[in-house]
């Protein structure tokens, strides 16, 4: 004979299903949360990085590379918040002080499959001193990495010898990468872009606003020369 069960004997049953759901949903959110990731919207300011210099001994350099305040970016080419960011820096900076050095660090995460590619074929790209052209084409070329050879970017972007670059494109990961890679670890990067303005860290992308307040932070100003 079936069992019939009261309606206090239902409502504890689910009452202990739902329990059960959120904590199993607790556990997946603090997973998640460890793996790299790309966020639109910024963060407020997480931590004060002392040893931010560190940081910005290697990677590529877009300014003066004796400049005395640094804007870090982990970033990867194939990220939306890391192009949405890259677009308002620029506005940011436009016309701006001598004083701030952009440098640029790969951090191609899993879940973006031409990624780790063109961040290599940037690397590529810049031994023949076209790094910064094929970082700016590849972000405006963002939806279409997995359709357009990567040859074909270079050649835009002004790479003369096409033949050297595919085979450096054929050849090895860039070790530059890596370093990056290794670097942003360090730092606990565990999305694009991580943004360091000196020592200010900040996850995701700032807006136009954020970008000028932290620079004026940057240079002890009340305003940025426009």
């Amino acid at each position: 004979m079936k069992k019939r069960y009261s309606m206090v004997e239902t409502a504890s049953s689910v009452a202990l299903l739902l329990v059960a759901f959120s904590a199993f949903a607790s556990v997946i959110d603090r997973f998640m949360g460890r793996l790299p990731h790309d966020a639109v919207e910024a963060s407020a300011q997480d931590r004060v990085v002392q040893d931010w210099r560190s940081f910005a001994t290697d990677g590529h350099v877009r300014g003066d590379s004796a400049a005395g305040h640094a804007i870090i970016v982990f970033s990867d080419f194939q990220c939306p918040a890391c192009r949405i960011f890259t677009e308002r820096l620029a506005v940011a900076m436009e016309g701006e002080v001598d004083d701030i050095r952009l440098v640029y660090r790969h951090f191609p995460i899993p879940n973006h499959p031409e990624a780790g590619l063109a961040a290599h074929a940037s690397e590529c790209a810049s031994e023949q001193g076209r790094f910064w052209e094929m970082h700016d084409l590849l972000f405006e070329k963002q939806n279409l990495l997995a359709d357009i050879p990567m040859w074909q970017l270079a050649q835009n972007a002004g790479v003369g010898d096409i033949q050297a670059f595919r085979q450096c494109i054929e050849g090895p990961f860039s070790p530059s990468v890596e370093r990056d890679l290794s670097a942003g670890r360090d730092l606990g990067v565990t999305g694009t872009p991580t943004i360091l303005f000196d020592s200010q860290l900040v996850r995701g992308a700032p807006t136009l606003s954020a970008i000028r307040e932290s620079v004026r932070r940057m240079l002890g100003s009340d305003e940025v020369r426009n």
